[in-house]
């Protein structure tokens, strides 16, 4: 295979607009924005000795979003999502083979191999196995056991492996993942310097798995036996999060938002006059918004935080505050990038 860089190229990081039908003035445009949903962090109490820890709780990992919101004259007419499942789901390998080939795993020892939430029994942390080596589109990734010390917060969200670029080395010496996926989790989340942040990144790997351009291969000698693969450990229902029985809750919740959006108009900021005042608040069991707050800089803001608050619809048990910080930037950043031409 032909080398070629890893640099996201600006036409990717430009969202799909599609053209509607013009009415009045005004015309319907789609954008899609993509991001990193962290997943919940399961508490896991990090031992000293930097290489093990113990888990209270299971996690799939992190998530890749993806929402797409139609604009008319500078309101969403329609909102659409889905969220995909990270390498801390589909990487795995089975124990079985693992135990046939030790040496083509990463064992990840003293954590939840499967939700307690949906068995009938008592569980107890065991190990998990993840395939040294795998391939996201064109690119392949070698991976090691994250420093339970220094990565604690990617492990405690059951993002266990530090996945490697192969070519990383022949590319720079720098050790970040700024410019090139020196640890894939983290080159995910970097934000990038364009005006939309549409998450470039993201949209790459979410486009990998939506069209099954993952691999999972073997090890020989430190590198990928691509003569030996592995199936993705994935539910039935495949990659896609909306699919599994598992989140239905979170489904719920998801679509709710999707709902909210509906006939808005979109400047969402978590926190305006220096972090006085938060447009995220929970009352009754319920997430509210205040679009109020985010106006301009010239917002009352005390009289906004008394009459600007709005019921989303979307229940706390749903998903976390964080993970709404991340669905209503992407979809603002998805809608900024095309309010202007929806006027016209």
């Amino acid at each position: 295979m032909k080398k070629r860089s890893f640099k996201i190229t600006l036409g990717l990081a430009v969202a799909s607009m599609a053209l509607g039908l013009a009415s009045c003035g005004g015309k319907t445009l789609t954008a899609t924005a993509y991001a990193v949903n962290y997943s919940s962090r399961s508490e896991n109490a990090v031992i000293i000795d930097g290489k093990t820890w113990t888990a209270n709780a299971y996690t799939d990992g992190d998530g890749i979003f993806k929402v797409s919101v139609e604009v008319n004259k500078g309101v969403v007419t329609n909102a659409t999502y889905e969220e995909y499942f990270s390498y801390s789901r589909w990487a795995r390998v089975s124990p079985a083979e693992a135990i046939a080939h030790p040496n083509d795993v990463i064992e990840v020892p003293n954590v939840y191999t499967s939700d307690p939430a949906t068995s009938s029994s008592p569980l107890i942390p065991g190990e998990l196995f993840y395939a040294k080596h795998i391939k996201i589109g064109d690119y392949m990734f070698t991976g090691t056991l994250r420093d339970a010390e220094e990565d604690s917060a990617l492990i405690q969200r059951g993002m266990f492996i530090n996945y490697h670029w192969d070519d990383m080395a022949s590319k720079t010496s720098e050790e970040n993942s700024s410019t090139y996926p020196y640890d894939l989790d983290d080159y995910l989340v970097v934000t990038e310097t364009t005006t939309y942040k549409l998450g470039a990144r993201a949209q790459w790997y979410f486009e990998a798995l939506e069209k099954g351009q993952v691999t999972l291969y073997g090890d020989k000698d430190g590198k990928a036996d691509t003569s030996r693969t592995y199936p993705l450990s994935l539910p039935t229902s495949g990659v896609a999060k909306t699919k599994s029985s598992d989140y239905t809750v979170w489904k719920t919740g998801c679509d709710a938002l999707m709902t909210y959006l509906k006939g808005h108009k979109l400047s969402f900021v978590y926190s305006v006059d220096g972090g006085s005042y938060k447009t995220i608040r929970v009352e009754d069991g319920t997430y509210r918004y205040n679009p109020l707050l985010t106006l301009n800089t010239t917002t009352d803001y005390a009289k906004a935080d008394e009459t600007g608050w709005e019921d989303t619809g979307i229940n706390r048990k749903a998903f976390t505050s964080d993970a709404l910080r991340v669905y209503m930037t992407s979809a603002t950043a998805a809608f900024g990038s095309v309010e202007y031409e929806s006027y016209r």
